[in-house]
């Protein structure tokens, strides 16, 4: 998702008014489809439902200052009035959303690194007071298909024990080509954010994934697995 300067520039300015932090990735990493979106389209990472849990998903919307709530209409949820000041996300809604759709709001603004709580209503709340709609390691990107080269920048949010977990990077030949334990900024009951550039050599082309996955305590095997298949060139 390779950005000129003048580019790089527009986003910052809209994160004032929620700008997306999974749209500009560090220099050098690919994350696939994103990198050709339109110059009038932003990128953007929401999170919708996938049966009882919540998944991230890519969207591209018009380019706006109004960020934050072009993601919020990305999801088909009607905006009355947001407004983001001292990282709190002022929402009044069309509908008041509960369970899932509830959690698929506040996952989608606190997305944006100006947001770190949505006040709704009469209730203030954050990603961790939603946790259970969402799976223990939730990657953000690389999108499932996306194409990658080294380095390849992961991230998402998880909560996880001692906030620790694992990362493989797979190659198109099946071979593991990188490892990294990844610490995300909070885990053990409080949802945190985590974003890692992995490098890696040798990689034979072909359809390869990312792996994230908890070691258990008790007996140290794989737990909480997530699996994104992505294309290695």
């Amino acid at each position: 998702m390779r950005r000129s300067l003048v580019l790089l520039v527009l986003v910052a300015v809209a994160a004032g008014c929620g700008g997306s932090k999974s749209s500009a990735p560090p220099p050098g990493t690919t994350t696939g489809p994103a990198s050709s979106v339109a110059k009038d389209q932003i990128p953007l990472i929401v999170y919708r439902p996938n049966g009882v849990e919540l998944e991230a998903a890519r969207v591209s919307v018009p380019r706006t200052q109004a960020v934050a709530r072009a993601a919020l209409q990305a999801l088909g949820i009607g905006v009355n009035s947001l407004r983001i000041a001292d990282g709190t996300a002022t929402v009044d809604l069309a509908d008041q959303p509960s369970g899932l759709a509830l959690a698929q709001l506040v996952f989608t603004l606190t997305e944006f690194p100006t947001v770190k709580q949505v006040a709704i209503g009469d209730r203030t709340l954050t990603r961790t007071d939603l946790d259970h709609y969402a799976p223990p390691i939730l990657v953000a990107e690389p999108q499932p298909g996306d194409a990658v080269a080294s380095p390849v920048r992961v991230h998402g949010n998880a909560d996880t024990f001692e906030a620790t977990f694992q990362i493989e990077v797979v190659d198109g030949g099946g071979e593991v080509v990188a490892h990294r334990t990844v610490t995300a900024t909070s885990g053990s009951g409080e949802r945190g954010s985590f974003d890692v550039t992995i490098p890696f050599a040798d990689a034979k082309p072909g359809d390869g994934k990312i792996v994230a996955y908890e070691s258990s305590a008790e007996n140290g095997q794989r737990i909480h697995i997530v699996e994104i298949p992505v294309v290695f060139s």
